[in-house]
């Protein structure tokens, strides 16, 4: 048993993973991340030590915990960046560990849904593919030969602020065209609330929300699907960059498999279908066979999964990460993927 933290732009998601990858316990509390980094890492402490005590009253003695963030951190647990959170050379790992008593060993959060994907889930097998988190934001995680790819600098994989086009706002990055202004579920809640500010038409999505204010991708999805013209009108959008995107990923790395997961990803095949469709006319060989496209088997936690793998990955022989001197991508320990 392990215990696995997902830290998101809106959600902070914590669960006990058995050997399976099964999540049997899980605790979700919203991030609130206008309130700062001290009051999110007491709440993640909480969710980490009310999971400690349920296994240790089953007998269940852990010594650690893996964190995946929507950023990066360096091998002592130091937060470098997390843009969409605020932070910035924040010490997560050691405060973790004064409010827990567990080593936490932090890992970007679409990095670890790759983990999981590819130990126990629609990318395991695979010797290349390719984690797509579609959720507040757009991560990526990356396997190449089997491993981990990390880059040098353990910035690698940044799908989501790869440039598909001009929009109408920037991204939290600073920049314009990010795909994950176009393709996550912010996105979506953006564009479908422009449509309403400039159309005559009415929103049945809107009317179930109950104002502009509480409308989120789920509802729209939902009315999209029913036929709600502003709402399909948003999704079509949604999945036409998310299209452009993957063809990127597809001319620059040949994957064998991407896999769509996150929140955004529990529209199923509705937008699996809607984007597969959007890939024909982007797709620069089309007699060759390309990479599938599959939802993830995890959902949306396929977070909590991968990050519970993060520990048993730093501590593996098999490709320890250096202390000095360049990054290398972990390989798996055997008997994990």
């Amino acid at each position: 048993m392990s215990i696995g933290i997902d830290v998101g732009a809106t959600g902070i998601a914590g669960g006990i993973v058995d050997f399976q990858g099964c999540v049997i316990r899980e605790i979700v509390l919203p991030t609130k991340a206008e309130r700062g980094y001290e009051k999110i890492v007491m709440d993640i402490a909480y969710i980490i030590n009310t999971l400690k005590s349920r296994l240790t009253e089953n007998g269940v003695k852990i010594e650690n915990v893996g964190i995946g963030i929507p950023g990066v951190a360096d091998e002592n647990g130091d937060v470098i960046y997390c843009v969409n959170l605020g932070w910035k050379g924040e010490p997560l790992g050691r405060d973790l560990k004064k409010l827990t008593g567990l080593e936490a060993y932090i890992e970007n959060d679409a990095n670890a849904a790759a983990l999981a994907e590819h130990s126990f889930g629609s990318m395991k097998g695979a010797d290349c593919g390719v984690m797509l988190t579609l959720g507040s934001g757009v991560g990526g995680g990356i396997i190449l030969g089997g491993r981990l790819h990390r880059g040098c600098n353990g910035v690698a994989a940044e799908i989501g602020h790869m440039a598909v086009g001009e929009n109408f706002y920037n991204c939290t990055c600073g920049r314009n065209g990010c795909l994950e202004t176009f393709a996550s579920a912010r996105a979506l809640e953006r564009y479908f609330l422009k449509l309403v500010e400039y159309a005559d038409e009415e929103s049945s999505a809107l009317q179930a929300a109950g104002g502009s204010d509480r409308v989120d991708a789920r509802l729209i999805f939902e009315a999209a699907k029913e036929g709600d013209l502003l709402s399909l009108m948003a999704v079509s959008r949604l999945s036409r960059y998310l299209a452009k995107g993957i063809v990127n990923i597809i001319n620059i790395i040949d994957p064998q498999v991407i896999v769509l997961g996150g929140g955004v990803s529990k529209a199923g095949d509705f937008l699996l279908d809607m984007t597969r469709e959007q890939m024909e006319s982007e797709l620069l060989y089309k007699a060759i066979r390309h990479a599938q496209i599959k939802l993830a088997a995890f959902g949306d936690k396929s977070g909590i999964v991968g990050a519970s793998l993060i520990p048993e990955y730093s501590k593996s022989s098999y490709n320890p990460i250096k202390k000095t001197g360049g990054r290398t991508p972990w390989l798996a320990p055997k008997g994990i993927i």
